[in-house]
């Protein structure tokens, strides 16, 4: 059975997913402001990977 720190961390990186599929279709919608959608798109890579990260290990340290 999953334990409720790996279940946070998947749904955490599921909600980034989301974001990022956002972020593209906003970056189409106004491309004007490129920088604030690759700074927001690198801090939610950080987390996402941080999430997979911490599913990998089961939540060991």
């Amino acid at each position: 059975m999953m334990d409720d720190g790996r279940r946070k961390a998947i749904l955490l990186a599921l909600a980034c997913l989301a974001i990022l599929i956002l972020l593209i279709i906003e970056c189409a919608i106004m491309p004007r402001m490129g920088w604030l959608w690759i700074i927001t798109a690198a801090l939610d890579l950080v987390l996402l990977a941080m999430c997979v990260r911490h599913i990998i290990r089961g939540g060991r340290r």
